[in-house]
């Protein structure tokens, strides 16, 4: 895999700091990194920051919660408008209206309304699974935190052999 390239100020000029941890999860790290394509002192320091954004994390999701529900009541009036259109399309065609010029105007303009409206719930759909996307992939992270935190607190917690 080809290292990504990376948007991060040079760290040369940085004290490096030594960090121990387990072989494990060293690993799991350096698993990660490959993936993604970075070192695995890139990996530790994005996972590091990425932690300290989650505490936005209940407000983005409430957030992304609130836009898909918009969506969703956008999505049934452009069903409304578009079942409103089908039955006026229909008492054109089965009345002698259809010759009237204002008429079929009036139907053309409600079509490229519809037309409009289609493409912007195409786009917002688009953008709210884009978002969900992430929400989700946020919460995996945050309980794979939680997990780690809690399997540290168990080590933690378990006495010491003496030597």
């Amino acid at each position: 895999m080809t290292k990504k390239t990376e948007t991060r100020p040079s760290t040369a000029a940085i004290n490096p700091f030594g960090l121990r941890m387990q072989p494990e999860l060293r690993e799991r790290l350096e698993a990660a990194a490959n993936e993604a394509g970075r070192s695995l002192n890139a990996e530790i320091a994005e996972r590091l920051e990425l932690s300290f954004s989650r505490k936005d994390f209940p407000w983005l999701l409430e957030s992304r919660i609130n836009e898909y529900e918009a969506l969703m009541q956008k999505r049934d009036e452009i069903l409304n408008e578009m079942n409103k259109m089908q039955a006026f399309a229909h008492e054109l065609a089965s009345s002698d209206l259809a010759e009237d010029a204002r008429h079929v105007q009036l139907l053309q303009e409600r079509l490229a309304r519809l037309h409009e409206e289609r493409a912007l719930l195409a786009k917002l759909a688009d953008t709210v699974s884009e978002s969900f996307n992430i929400v989700l992939k946020l919460g995996a992270d945050h309980g794979a935190i939680r997990n780690y935190r809690a399997d540290a607190d168990m080590e933690k917690s378990k006495p010491k052999r003496k030597r």
